[in-house]
């Protein structure tokens, strides 16, 4: 299992249901509300309120940061600073794994920034690319990614070319 992105806002103010509502169809409006779990049946939006008056973002993102470069950085930052210009409060990020937050301040999105200019996904995505199997079009290797009959898939992270080698040993 891999490791989620959380997200929260404790507003300055108390929020109404009605303004929460709001706040939830407009963060799933721009960002676009596949990337929220939203639950209809079960009244579950994009944004919800907690008892405690905390906002829980419902966010269905893998986490991204130092050491856990995974989740799709620039999605995330973009529901943070989201959040940071449309709700008058302190806005916390972290991961279902630690339950660690951090506060999302500007210190901390240029912090995070910098590091995956720096970073991105390279090491995660290109952990087992050997270089026995070259994108001839991106000219880097490849990254093994599947294997099954005995064959291995093999991917470009650049430009998503797949391709297939006979056994399961070429790594």
């Amino acid at each position: 299992m891999g490791v989620d992105a959380l997200f929260g806002v404790v507003p300055k103010e108390d929020l109404s249901n009605k303004e929460v509502l709001e706040l939830s169809y407009r963060l799933a409006e721009a960002i676009g509300y596949d990337y929220f779990f939203i639950d209809r049946e079960n009244g579950i939006h994009a944004i919800t309120k907690q008892d405690d008056g905390s906002l829980r973002v419902n966010a269905v993102f893998r986490y991204y940061g130092p050491g856990y470069e995974r989740g799709p950085w620039p999605l995330i930052a973009g529901v943070l600073e989201w959040l940071r210009r449309n709700i008058d409060g302190t806005v916390v990020y972290g991961d279902d794994s630690s339950y660690k937050f951090i506060e999302v301040t500007d210190e901390f999105m240029d912090e995070m920034w910098s590091y995956f200019a720096e970073k991105g996904h390279h090491d995660y995505f290109h952990y087992g690319a050997t270089g026995k199997v070259m994108c001839d079009f991106c000219r880097k290797p490849m990254t093994p990614v599947g294997w099954s009959y005995g064959k291995t898939l093999w991917l470009c992270h650049g430009c998503g070319y797949k391709t297939e080698t006979e056994g399961v040993d070429d790594i």
